[in-house]
């Protein structure tokens, strides 16, 4: 788990480009019955999971713990779907000094199992042909389980959503994680 950490931070680090806040998702089925639980890999520092996109895949997307916008979507599948453009947001890398165009897309659906989300805004990305290719045909950002409560169990390789929440004491000690990075960037 430890020789995970470093390269998961820091693909969390690297590809948490988005700095547009897309609005909180909700499941398209009324009340899923919860807890679900996804299969998961973990390879090449990031977790990822099958995604069905439109009805069409499964496709490898992966799990960003860093990105707080909505899901991205490589430009490859895009192409593949025959996905057209329906609007533009400004993305920038972490350092914040190389912002770039990026082209949304439409998703009729976005499916992981059981768990189906509908009229998806999702960023299009190219991840496969960027100086650090990845082997992912899109990301999950946090914000699309807004509405769980969501465990990353690396041991036994699945991805977990259940109701609830993180309880006080591990909230202030984010908190106060945040604040600590925040302060020191500004400094």
């Amino acid at each position: 788990m430890r020789r995970l950490l470093k390269p998961l931070l820091a693909s969390a680090a690297i590809f948490s480009c988005a700095v547009w806040q897309a609005p909180p998702l909700h499941s398209a089925d009324s009340a899923p019955k919860l807890p679900l639980e996804f299969p998961m890999q973990v390879g090449d520092g990031m977790p990822t999971v099958e995604v069905m996109v439109n009805g069409q895949g499964p496709f490898v997307f992966g799990f960003d713990t860093g990105a707080q916008a909505g899901p991205r979507i490589d430009a490859s599948l895009v192409e593949k779907l025959n996905l057209k453009a329906t609007g533009e947001v400004q993305a920038i890398d972490p350092s914040g000094r190389n912002p770039q165009a990026s082209a949304t897309v439409k998703l009729d659906s976005l499916a992981i199992g059981t768990l189906r989300f509908a009229d998806v805004t999702a960023v299009s990305r190219n991840y496969k042909n960027s100086p650090r290719p990845l082997k992912v045909d899109g990301i999950l950002g946090l914000n699309l389980f807004a509405d769980y409560l969501v465990t990353l169990d690396f041991p036994a390789k699945k991805l977990r959503l259940d109701k609830g929440e993180l309880p006080k004491l591990m909230e202030r000690r984010f908190s106060t994680t945040r604040t600590r990075l925040a302060s020191r960037r500004s400094s």
